[in-house]
């Protein structure tokens, strides 16, 4: 997760939403605090509705979205600040995934 503490910096232009499915707020918040990680969007999903909505069942994954909300890019697996720039760099110029 450290990871995306680092690209939060080096990508101000990108918005990173960390999103936690099936687990309780309590749970998540002792996590982060007790790993010190500071992230500028943290979002709850306990009853992992996203996964479902995505069709995504494997954790965890990371999805490249573009300014409209479409699909564009995505990794199934750890990341690495190579795989997010890699990622970034032929999501924000591609089509959306069909």
């Amino acid at each position: 997760m450290e990871v995306f503490e680092q690209a939060q910096q080096t990508y101000p232009q990108v918005r990173f939403v960390m999103l936690n499915q099936g687990e309780s707020r309590a749970d998540v918040l002792r996590f982060i605090e007790s790993k010190g990680y500071q992230f500028d969007n943290l979002w709850l999903d306990p009853q992992s509705q996203m996964g479902r909505w995505l069709g995504q069942s494997a954790l965890p994954v990371t999805l490249v979205f573009d300014r409209r909300g479409a699909l564009i890019s995505g990794h199934m697996g750890a990341t690495s600040g190579a795989v997010i720039a890699q990622l970034l760099s032929v999501g924000l110029n591609s089509e959306p995934v069909k």
